[in-house]
């Protein structure tokens, strides 16, 4: 049985597509693909051609989607806060053991989620492009 060994490379996204398309890319190595959205990196990581991990999908639901923080909340409460210029966040309340108090928790909502959300018939919704936008209202026409 032939041993391999397996090389480390770390680039931009635009780097990866260039060997990509030149039909460079070795499948015995393992590439780490920084992909800047704004001012974030985030690391996508390939063996060869092959997506290894890339952290997305589908986030539990909340229960609205609000402009700012509300003034009162249940255990367990989550929302969507925040505005397509500003982007979102996602909140969610957890009761303090023994006290009676909620603590809060977030989460940076961006282009690698989606979330349902309760208050709009559970439709999933993305933030991308600067907006928050939902494809589940599509008409599909009749047929």
């Amino acid at each position: 049985m032939a041993k391999h060994l397996i090389k480390h490379w770390r680039g931009s996204r635009e780097n990866y597509n260039l060997l990509k398309s030149t039909g460079l890319i070795d499948f015995w190595t393992l590439y780490y693909v920084v992909d800047t959205v704004g001012t974030e990196s985030h690391i996508v990581e390939y063996f060869g051609n092959n997506v290894i991990n890339q952290p997305t999908g589908q986030v539990l639901a909340v229960n609205d989607l609000l402009t700012q923080l509300p003034s009162s909340a249940n255990p367990y409460d989550r929302f969507l806060v925040g505005n397509d210029a500003d982007g979102y966040k996602i909140y969610e309340y957890t009761p303090i053991s023994g006290t009676g108090e909620l603590s809060v928790s977030e989460m940076n909502f961006d282009w690698k989620y989606g979330v349902r959300i309760l208050s709009k018939g559970l439709k999933n919704y993305v933030y991308y492009n600067s907006h928050l936008k939902t494809y589940d209202d599509i008409d599909c026409g009749e047929f």
